[in-house]
């Protein structure tokens, strides 16, 4: 009788199910993950403390044209990490974003619209806001729609 070792490979993968925040640090179990992401909108709103300009409401840019029962908050958007942490906070806010990305703003001032709730927002920079005010004016004018 001869004896052999005989060699048995086995690749095992084991497949676990990670909850990964916003900022890339995982969780095992979604609870964590939630606790986690609502600690950060905390923590970013008090960073970005430094970068608003002013909270307000729409009414103050409206009073002559109409009803605007937003709330806004308006930045200066000094630098990419302002930018980056002002993404962050309201990708975490929002149901339903597009993962935003402020770089592009980095060197002006951005007004962020928000929703009754608090869970939607659009924004718009200064000189946009402008703009988008003389060009309907135009048209109203000229008897546009």
């Amino acid at each position: 009788m001869e004896i052999k070792t005989i060699e048995n490979k086995r690749e095992v993968t084991d497949k676990k199910e990670m909850y990964i925040a916003i900022d890339g640090v995982g969780f095992d179990n979604p609870d964590e993950c939630r606790e986690y992401e609502d600690a950060l909108k905390t923590v970013l709103k008090v960073k970005l403390r430094n970068n608003l300009i002013k909270e307000t409401t729409e009414d103050c840019l409206h009073d002559d044209i109409g009803n605007g029962d937003h709330d806004l908050e308006i930045y200066d958007i000094t630098s990419e990490k302002v930018a980056n942490d002002l993404s962050m906070y309201i990708d975490l806010m929002c149901y339903d974003t597009n993962k935003s990305d402020f770089t592009k703003y980095v060197g002006q001032k951005l007004i962020v619209a928000w929703n009754y709730d608090h869970d939607y927002c659009w924004w718009y920079t200064i000189d946009g806001l402008v703009k988008k005010i003389t060009e309907n004016y135009e048209k109203l004018i000229k008897g546009g729609e």
